[in-house]
C-alpha cells in the first residue's frame, strides 16, 4: 500500500490548550463541524472550527462524529480522568496518540520517529531538510508538498512543541540555578529544593 503524506488540515493553527475538551463536548452534544452554527457554538472563527476538528482527529479524541475511548477516558464530563489536561502524563498520552500510527499528521511521525533517531535536538531547517529527503526518496517531491511543509507544517509543529523565547530564557535560568543543587555541589534538602523550584516556576 502506498504511503500517504499529509501536512495540512490544521489551518495553520497549533492546538490550543482547551480545544480538545471544547471539541469533545461539541461532538458529544451531536453537533456538526460543517454546520454554519459551529462558529457560534465553539466561539471561534470558521478556520479555527476546521482546525479543532483536525486536532480532535489526529489526537484520536474523535473518529468521524463519535468520541473514541481515549476521548471518553480523558474528557467525559462525569468520569473523565483529566478534562483540562493538567497532568503531565496526559500530555505524553496525547503525544503518543499523535505521533504513532497516524496517517493524518505525517510531520509529527517524521520528526519524532525518524529525525529524532538521528539527533536529539533539531531546528526548523533540519526538519525541512529531513522531510524533503523523505519526500524525494518516495518520489513525492512535488512543489505542493514542499510548500505545505515549509509554510504551514513546521510552523505549527514548532508552535505546538517549542517554548516561546521568553519561556525558553526562564527555563534556561532555572536550569542553571538548580543544576548545582541536583549535582550535589550544594547541600540542600528536598523540601528546600522543591520550595526553590516552586518559587521560580511561579514568578
Amino acid at each position: 500500500m502506498e504511503q500517504r503524506y499529509i501536512f495540512s488540515g490544521h489551518e495553520s493553527f497549533p492546538c490550543k490548550s482547551l480545544w480538545l475538551k471544547k471539541g469533545y463536548d461539541f461532538v458529544v452534544q451531536e453537533k456538526n463541524f460543517s454546520n454554519p452554527d459551529a462558529v457560534i457554538d465553539l466561539g471561534v472563527g470558521k478556520n479555527m472550527v476546521a482546525s479543532i476538528h483536525y486536532w480532535l482527529r489526529v489526537f484520536k479524541i474523535c473518529k468521524g462524529n463519535q468520541p473514541t475511548w481515549l476521548g471518553r477516558y480523558l474528557f467525559d464530563e462525569t468520569n473523565g480522568k483529566d478534562k483540562y489536561i493538567e497532568d503531565l502524563a496526559t500530555l505524553w498520552l496525547l503525544h503518543f496518540s499523535l505521533v504513532f500510527g497516524n496517517e493524518d499528521a505525517t510531520l509529527y511521525n517524521m520528526a519524532f520517529c525518524g529525525l529524532q533517531r538521528e539527533r536529539t535536538h533539531f531546528d526548523r531547517e533540519q526538519i525541512l531538510t529531513y522531510v524533503k529527503l523523505k519526500l524525494a526518496d518516495s518520489d513525492k517531491n512535488d512543489a505542493y508538498s514542499f510548500d505545505l511543509v515549509t509554510n504551514r507544517g513546521t510552523n505549527v509543529r514548532t508552535q505546538t512543541y517549542v517554548l516561546p523565547e521568553k519561556d525558553k530564557r526562564r527555563a534556561k535560568e532555572l536550569e542553571e540555578q538548580i543544576n548545582p543543587l541536583l549535582s550535589g555541589d550544594t547541600n540542600v534538602d528536598v523540601c528546600t529544593l522543591l520550595a526553590i523550584l516552586n518559587k521560580k516556576l511561579n514568578k
